[in-house]
């Protein structure tokens, strides 16, 4: 496998520095009173690769046999791109089931007999509703008494409860379910973002052998549609919590140097190099090392470090921008990106007046865009000020940012390629140095 592929990747081995969450993922799923765990942290951290794993590691016969899991599994893997309502995940739902979508994102070439006997059931079980379509399920006349007012969430309810019982009558013991990107459901209307929760809850009531991972880079909004307080339909049920922080200098060079040896690259300042400008973000580092390997010369190295760098920061850079101008609901999108630019050249913290100045915009509005990039993640508020949460962030700067060679402090030997918002720095002859930490 490429290291430095930009696919999502189903292999532990390849999860550099996420030993421990991919630890308690599984302690977790082996917990009786365990239904729903979130999965958060910022853009590009490995959200989907570490649940894709997840499911490798519970279905697949070698990593079975290497974590000491026994019984059978049925996994379920649901992007929720494209998803734009109950209806959309209705079907989704139903085909998910029936397809090998999941097996093919996991790279299991051999599906278990059991999880087989699983999709015939559920086939069976399923015909047995009114209006059965082998391609989308009708809902008419499904699931009246399961007390939902939206015809797809009692087709939803109907589905699921099917696959429970399929799962109970072929002896699989849990079907493992993650949804991906679960934040595209703030887009959805208000009713049907509280029915889903509705549904959700359903299967942490009801439907005790299926285990829901949700991961989102909007925590902060996902979370709030799970509260736990009393008059919120979650109330007195454990949702777990999973933040994925950056990777640490060690997972970063193990990471780079794997990937640099599979294309024949032995440059020690590349990586150190690489890790400072990487930042502990995986799809940096991924980045990074794929434009690296495009463009490396032993001739003349440090030119293609520099490319690489300002080419990764580019390409995250653009990503990041594009989400930021496609916000739903709000009447000048220029304005949020240049708010975040700002919010960056200001070293990760501002206030509202201050950011009402550099715009020229009233407090009032200031703080309307303050809050919207809080809602999605990018920032957070503490007091009156908001600081940057989410590093990517720095990479919208991309044609701003100068990239600079450093001569180690400690012994003026080794070096590295910095820019200004790092926060350490790993020079070629080993020395880490932390520097002003600038963001959270």
């Amino acid at each position: 496998m490429d290291i430095f592929t930009t696919d999502a990747r189903p292999f532990p081995e390849y999860l550099y520095g996420r030993e421990d969450e991919i630890k308690r993922l599984i302690s977790l799923v082996n917990t009786e009173d365990f239904h729903i765990a979130l999965i958060g942290g910022m853009r590009r951290t490995g959200k989907t690769s570490l649940l894709l794993s997840l499911l490798k590691i519970f279905t697949h016969s070698k990593y079975k046999e290497e974590y000491n899991i026994n019984d059978a599994y049925f996994p379920l893997y649901i992007e929720m791109d494209a998803v734009k309502s109950l209806e959309d995940f209705n079907s989704k739902l139903y085909n998910r089931i029936l397809s090998n979508h999941t097996w093919r994102l996991i790279q299991n070439t051999k599906v278990e007999k059991k999880v087989k006997n699983v999709i015939n059931c559920f086939k069976e079980k399923y015909e047995t509703f009114k209006g059965y379509n082998l391609s989308i399920p009708s809902v008419i006349g499904i699931g009246e008494q399961k007390g939902y007012q939206d015809p797809y969430a009692s087709s939803i309810s109907r589905i699921l409860e099917s696959l429970s019982s399929c799962l109970y009558d072929e002896k699989v013991k849990f079907g493992l379910v993650v949804i991906d990107e679960f934040q595209k459901i703030l887009d959805w209307k208000d009713e049907e973002q509280q029915t889903f929760i509705e549904i959700l809850k359903e299967i942490y009531d009801v439907y005790h052998n299926l285990k829901v991972f949700i991961t989102g880079s909007v925590i902060s909004s996902t979370e709030k549609l799970f509260s736990t307080e009393y008059d919120k339909p979650m109330h007195g049920r454990r949702i777990d919590k999973i933040y994925l922080m950056p990777i640490s200098v060690e997972a970063s060079k193990k990471m780079l140097e794997d990937g640099f040896r599979e294309h024949n690259i032995n440059d020690e300042l590349a990586v150190t190099s690489g890790v400072t400008i990487g930042m502990g973000i995986p799809g940096l580092l991924t980045y990074y090392g794929k434009f690296l390997v495009n463009y490396y010369s032993k001739e003349n190295p440090e030119k293609a470090i520099e490319d690489a760098s300002r080419d990764a920061y580019i390409q995250l850079g653009k990503e990041v921008e594009e989400e930021i101008t496609h916000l739903k609901k709000i009447k000048d999108d220029s304005r949020y990106l240049e708010a975040s630019k700002i919010i960056v050249r200001e070293g990760g913290k501002i206030i509202p007046s201050k950011l009402a100045e550099f715009l020229k915009i009233s407090v009032n509005s200031a703080e309307i865009i303050l809050n919207k990039l809080t809602e999605i993640g990018f920032i957070n508020k503490k007091n009156n000020e908001y600081e940057v949460v989410d590093n990517t962030l720095i990479t919208l700067l991309y044609n701003e940012v100068s990239f600079k060679w450093d001569l180690c402090p400690i012994c003026n030997k080794g070096k590295s390629l910095i820019q200004p918002f790092v926060n350490t720095v790993l020079y070629s002859c080993g020395h880490v140095v932390a520097v002003r930490k600038i963001f959270p």
